[in-house]
């Protein structure tokens, strides 16, 4: 299955394939094709697999079109704030997320992420008049390493709404590490999903 693998630091190596690119771009010269429209039936007989998947799921209640990339980056980042989701939830003005000093992976040892996704939830997906977005949700479903802050805000997946819980490190074993969007009803707003990831 092929993968795409982005390493967050600046190399030589980096510089000469980005050179190489550039290169390559310039001895081709303009290239020109058409776009041409395929119809249903020649989509239904294209099947493939690998480096992305593409699909429309009926949850029962809801229809998710989701996208799935096999994409594995690893990273050593430091961030000074991370601010998300400033509004009234009903329980005043807050932050949905407020996180400083934030520290994705360490400098002995990187925050792998893998397998990236995408996926909007939709009520009435086939019904441009009352179709309504219900959820968006963003990020990577296989995380090893450990995340860093003072989460002076934390919405969390199966926990509270905007929780201070101070200095903490979240060692991820494999768990996800996604950024969800609720757009409608009491937990609306911007949470994030850590799994079973354990903090201290």
């Amino acid at each position: 299955m092929p993968i795409l693998k982005i390493k967050m630091s600046t190399t030589k190596q980096s510089l000469q394939i980005l050179v190489l690119i550039t290169l390559i771009i310039l001895v081709c010269g303009n290239v020109f094709g058409k776009m041409v429209q395929m119809n249903d039936q020649e989509l239904n007989e294209i099947t493939a697999g690998g480096f992305s998947k593409v699909e429309l799921i009926n949850d029962g209640t809801y229809d998710i079109a989701s996208m799935q990339f096999n994409v594995q980056v690893s990273t050593y980042t430091d961030i000074d704030s991370l601010k998300m989701g400033y509004w009234n939830n009903g329980n005043g003005l807050g932050w949905d997320q407020n996180w400083t000093n934030v520290q994705m992976g360490s400098s002995t040892s990187d925050l792998k992420l893998n397998g990236y996704i995408f996926q909007a939830k939709f009520t009435n997906i086939n019904d441009p008049a009352n179709r309504q977005l219900q959820e968006v949700k963003l990020g990577f479903t296989d995380v090893t390493g450990t995340l860093t802050a003072n989460f002076a805000s934390l919405s969390k997946i199966n926990g509270p709404a905007r929780d201070q819980e101070g200095v903490k490190t979240y060692q991820f074993n494999h768990d996800p590490l996604i950024l969800t969007i609720k757009c409608t009803g009491a937990d609306a707003g911007i949470w994030f999903d850590f799994g079973g990831a354990q903090g201290n």
